[in-house]
């Protein structure tokens, strides 16, 4: 359990990917990985205390509308990764980038929404293994980290072939 927010941590969110797999309906799920926009000019201006308390509110106001079978989990600094049914997903999404904290002020004049850039990953049934998962959703959060106006970003077959041959390229400039 992560000591500021009171979520489970990344070593949960795996075990928890592990369980879902051996699910049947495990394909009925997405997962996402996300963070909180501009949570680091948030923190250096609050400083490391109000960070955290906004981070603690944040979560806090996440839980109270999460289902039992939505999973949130804090993997530390502003990052968290989501377990959602498919059919929840845009409502998830939804309440990520619409929670009010009351008071959340740089200075008098400056208040600060809290939005979120989301890397996507929806299962097919496919999936071998657990690492699979986790590399596929970071892949889609790292096209928003790559591409400031892309706030989420879906994982699809394009973006696996894209990579399969960035990888294979990069094998063979090795090589070279």
């Amino acid at each position: 359990t992560d000591r500021v927010s009171g979520l489970p941590n990344r070593i949960a969110f795996v075990a928890e990917l592990e369980k879902l797999l051996k699910q049947e309906n495990f394909k009925d799920y997405s997962v996402l990985q996300f963070n909180i926009k501009n949570f680091t000019i948030m923190n250096s201006r609050l400083g490391f205390e109000g960070g955290n308390a906004v981070l603690r509110n944040y979560v806090s106001q996440i839980r109270k509308n999460l289902s039992a079978e939505e999973k949130l989990f804090h993997s530390g600094g502003d990052s968290f990764f989501a377990i959602v049914p498919k059919e929840k997903l845009t409502n998830f999404l939804y309440l990520l980038n619409h929670i009010e904290i009351a008071d959340l002020k740089i200075n008098e004049d400056e208040e600060m929404d809290l939005r979120i850039r989301a890397g996507v990953y929806e299962l097919d049934g496919e999936e071998k293994n657990v690492n699979q998962i986790v590399e596929r959703v970071a892949a889609a959060y790292l096209i928003t980290r790559s591409h400031k106006n892309q706030d989420i970003a879906y994982f699809n077959r394009e973006m696996s072939d894209r990579i399969i041959s960035n990888l294979n390229l990069s094998r063979y400039i090795v090589k070279s």
